[in-house]
């Protein structure tokens, strides 16, 4: 797959879940989400709860008292959600540099600690290069994750997805 190891805050789970997309997670082998991130979904009764409970390669960890202060600083200076900072502080205090966010400030933080993120239509457009998903299903996806889900995607993000896409079906012919 070429990426071994991610971590996720809540966007991408509850969106991905919500266009049947659950699945494009899986272009990383491993994925791993704070416990704050499983609590938020279960509480919520969000979708992406039964598909994470069945998905043994998510790793739900706790963060220790120290990354978990951290976490807390970084949410009040930034105005971010704790489990956003949670995941950001997961991220960077197990070496891992890629960030699955929709949360446009959570994004803005994580790349300021030098983090690579993307968002679910940027993971929609990987798993097309992955080979998780068909031209015409990643089509599909992301026009029902900008029409359907409950994600705000600009036509401007959509756009550049599509084009992604479209670059990339380009260098497989």
């Amino acid at each position: 797959m070429g990426i071994r190891t991610a971590v996720s805050n809540t966007g991408p789970i509850i969106h991905l879940s919500e266009v049947d997309c659950f699945h494009c997670l899986r272009i990383v082998d491993n994925l791993l989400i704070p416990s704050s991130v499983e609590s938020e979904i279960r509480s919520k009764n969000a979708p992406g709860k039964n598909e994470l409970r069945n998905a043994g390669w998510i790793t739900t960890k706790e963060l220790d008292g120290i990354q978990k202060e951290k976490a807390d600083k970084i949410s009040k200076d930034f105005g971010i959600e704790l489990a956003d900072a949670e995941a950001i502080m997961l991220a960077k205090t197990n070496n891992i540099k890629l960030l699955f966010t929709d949360d446009k400030s959570a994004r803005e933080i994580a790349e300021y600690y030098g983090l690579e993120v993307h968002g679910s239509a940027g993971i929609i457009a990987r798993a097309y290069r992955s080979k998780i998903l068909s031209y015409e299903e990643v089509r599909k996806a992301l026009e029902r994750l900008h029409k359907d889900s409950s994600l705000y995607i600009t036509d401007r993000v959509f756009k550049i997805a599509l084009d992604l896409v479209e670059m990339t079906r380009q260098e497989g012919k």
